[in-house]
């Protein structure tokens, strides 16, 4: 990819054994979306000296909710000065017409969140303005109620590298499906997620020749077409059989309603 093209975000990989909280997930492998498949998609650009371990700009996904909100992780905004959101369209490298870019005007990020843990990872971005809703740019529907979605087959997307080595923004959203296992299963045996992982917050998808790795926190995670969760912790290994850890999102649908305007 062309540096001229598009930035080259560099990432901390997250260690599970250290328990870093670096920022982290990114799509590897998987399937290039096409133009309008995820009209809730949006691409985070978070402008911070502090949001990485590196001096670099920082890169996160998160979803649409309405005109004047995006739902992601809060760990991309805990340390974030300012953040761009690209919505409208699967690529980066060149931005289409119907392609939006917005700025940030405030970040809500919960009074329960604790750097480097996993429970109340949620947070809110509202935008400067209102987007013009399209058939390309759509807000997603949120997930309530009291499902685990254990055996379910959902689909997340992300703008990550292809192989878990790489550290490169893929210009083209990509996409797959993995089935969601239960609380059990995620903490089992050697789990590195045993000690972090907090039944009824959290859920694991398994991963296998393609999962999220390094670089794609806040990516949603959707069942029908409903955001189920967002994406928090990824295996630093991005396909050796550790799950990927989610917010489930019914946990947290209170707060949301109550700071946004869904």
């Amino acid at each position: 990819m062309a540096p001229n093209l598009l930035a080259v975000f560099l990432v901390a990989c997250l260690n599970l054994a250290l328990g870093s909280p670096a920022i982290d997930g990114r799509i590897a492998g998987g399937y290039e979306a096409r133009d309008g498949q995820f009209p809730y998609q949006a691409a985070i650009y978070i402008d911070s000296s502090e949001a990485v371990e590196l001096e670099t700009d920082a890169f996160c996904s998160g979803s649409l909710i309405s005109e004047n909100y995006i739902l992601t992780s809060a760990r991309c905004l805990s340390k974030a000065e300012k953040v761009t959101v690209v919505l409208g369209g699967p690529r980066l490298d060149e931005l289409e017409p119907n392609q939006v870019k917005v700025e940030s005007s405030e970040f809500i990020i919960p009074e329960g969140y604790k750097s480097g843990a996993y429970e109340w990872d949620l947070g809110l971005i509202k935008l400067s303005e209102p987007v013009e809703l399209a058939d390309n740019i759509q807000p997603v529907k949120l997930a309530e109620g009291d499902d685990n979605y254990a055996g379910d087959v959902a689909t997340v997307a992300g703008w990550g590298a292809t192989y878990q080595a790489q550290y490169i923004l893929e210009p083209v959203l990509r996409w797959i499906e993995s089935v969601i296992i239960s609380y059990r299963e995620c903490i089992k045996d050697n789990s590195p997620y045993k000690q972090i992982v907090v039944e009824g917050s959290n859920f694991c998808q398994l991963t296998g020749a393609k999962s999220a790795c390094h670089g794609d926190a806040g990516a949603p995670l959707t069942l029908d077409d409903v955001q189920i969760g967002l994406v928090v912790l990824t295996p630093y290994n991005c396909f050796r059989g550790h799950p990927v850890l989610y917010t489930r999102v019914a946990t947290y649908i209170d707060w949301i309603k109550e700071n946004s305007d869904i």
